[in-house]
């Protein structure tokens, strides 16, 4: 019941913090990624982690963070999320990474196009939390991958997502 979920939840995270003490400690900085889990229980999961690691003399903040990912949220197998009101919800140090993609009907798109995530108010949003870390194409396999990479950057600057984004085209 209830006490061996509590009991399972410490142990995993028992065992999440020395894994990520020990990336510290080599300089690998971590983020966890929400994939179909609701982002709520990996925020979760970062917060109670953070004191931990502060424990170990790291700190958190920069180096240990989310792997955000708008589309998941969608295409979440436990709860839909919708992400504008998630991503207006994050602090930017909670961003460790952000991904880029799209699905259909939660079917993952060969490009970065309009879909289920409505990309330029998710971008409006991460631009007002004035995020400035990495930004992650996620282009799904396809005979033409490198055309529809161009394609979805040619969407992201349209949209002007590269005023925030800081890499080079």
């Amino acid at each position: 019941g209830g006490r061996l979920l509590v009991r399972r939840v410490v142990r995993q995270l028992d065992c999440l913090e020395f894994l990520v003490a020990d990336a510290l400690a080599s300089g690998v900085r971590v983020s966890l990624e929400h994939a179909r889990q609701p982002a709520r229980v990996v925020r979760a999961v970062l917060r109670a982690l953070t004191p931990r690691i502060e424990a170990h003399g790291f700190v958190a903040p920069g180096n240990l963070g989310l792997c955000y990912d708008p589309c998941n949220l969608v295409n979440s197998a436990l709860e839909r999320e919708e992400p504008v009101t998630i991503t207006a919800s994050l602090r930017a140090d909670e961003i460790l990474m952000f991904h880029l993609k799209q699905s259909e009907r939660s079917h993952p798109l060969p490009v970065l196009t309009e879909g289920d995530v409505d990309w330029p108010a998710v971008l409006t949003s991460l631009r007002r939390l004035e995020y400035r870390g990495p930004w992650c194409f996620e282009i799904a396999p396809h005979p033409e991958v490198w055309t529809n990479l161009e394609l979805s950057r040619d969407y992201l600057t349209a949209l002007g997502g590269c005023r925030s984004c800081p890499q080079r085209w």
